[in-house]
């Protein structure tokens, strides 16, 4: 029995994140979302894995990025924590839901979940191009903002 049970544990640690009553639908803003937050890869260094980015990012954001790779070199950028979590931590994120506000070719998502047991929300300021949504900021609860924190000081 006690095997049987470490089993099931195994097989369920590797099931995703959300159940499928829990997922948007393919196309919209929120699907955009749940798939960033699936994604095991960062994302959010497009100078590593710039395809991957493009499937996420507006350009506008990666060009961002990748200007402030250019800027720190080897040190850490202007970004240093999770964008995912808005922490040093390792994500365990649980209770996670999407709800937009879509107008247009922009929306915004609000992403709520908790991560070691903290209540979280994060924003997710989005376009479409080319009928595909992508990620055009990430604001948190604090008033931080990607785009402010990559963009050169004027």
């Amino acid at each position: 029995m006690k095997s049987l049970f470490l089993i099931l544990c195994s097989v369920l640690a590797f099931f995703p994140l959300l159940s499928p009553a829990e997922e948007a639908a393919p196309g919209t803003p929120d699907a955009l979302i749940h798939a960033l937050y699936k994604t095991e890869e960062n994302v959010f260094s497009p100078r590593e894995n710039k395809e991957l980015a493009a499937k996420f990012l507006a350009p506008t954001l990666i060009q961002l990025f990748v200007l402030d790779a250019k800027r720190s070199g080897d040190e850490a950028g202007a970004v240093d924590f999770d964008v995912l979590s808005f922490g040093q931590d390792v994500r365990q994120i649980t209770k996670f839901a999407t709800k937009s506000e879509v107008t247009g070719d922009t929306a915004v998502v609000k992403a709520s979940f908790e991560n070691h047991g903290e209540r979280m929300v994060i924003t997710f300021p989005c376009v479409n191009e080319a009928g595909q949504w992508l990620v055009a900021d990430v604001t948190y609860a604090d008033g931080t903002s990607l785009v402010k924190l990559l963009s050169p000081a004027k």
